[in-house]
């Protein structure tokens, strides 16, 4: 029979001189599988809940994204019949960040007016959703983070707009494969 037990479990610890019972050893092997299955069940609840909250986070940018392309198309299908559907007073489109700190979009026109969406961006760096502005002024509105007036990020061109993050170590609004949805009005 054994003399000392471990401390957590209980596990039978033998002196030289102690009998051996076959019964210690199969008390100690069922503590030992209790313990594993109670481990591998918790790895496995910690898992599913990390894919579970990874699958709410998707479905959430899918969700957003979605009613941003509805908005999207009932602006663009207005304003198709306001003013037809070569309409040269408004440029919707959209465009994926390359990360780079300048982007220039072409619309065409030189706007007087840009409107910039993102709404697939989550991480820190990225946490601007809205840029409303022209080359003099700029509102950049949050996602989680204060809002800004800012006026160096969008410069109107004669055939669009371009952006340039020189002042931050951001690339707001052209973040890596973010996607982006703009309105350019004359």
């Amino acid at each position: 029979m054994a003399s000392n037990q471990t401390s957590f479990y209980q596990l039978n610890q033998w002196e030289p001189e102690d009998k051996v019972l076959r019964e210690e050893f199969n008390a100690d092997n069922s503590r030992v599988d209790g313990a594993l299955h109670s481990l591998a069940e918790e790895v496995g609840a910690r898992a599913l809940q990390t894919e579970v909250d990874g699958l709410k986070t998707q479905l959430a940018t899918k969700a957003a994204q979605s009613a941003l392309d509805s908005l999207s198309a009932s602006v663009t299908a207005g304003l198709a019949k306001k003013y037809g559907t070569d309409n040269a007073y408004i440029k919707a489109g959209n465009y994926t960040g390359d990360g780079a700190a300048t982007r220039t979009i072409s619309v065409g026109f030189q706007p007087s007016l840009v409107m910039i969406f993102s709404m697939d961006c989550g991480s820190v760096d990225q946490n601007y959703a809205f840029l409303l502005g022209d080359s003099s002024s700029q509102v950049a509105v949050s996602v989680g983070w204060r809002n800004k007036i800012v006026s160096d990020w969008l410069r109107l061109t004669s055939s669009g707009f371009t952006l340039q993050m020189p002042s931050i170590s951001f690339t707001h609004f052209n973040s890596e494969e973010c996607n982006y949805r703009y309105f350019a009005f004359r």
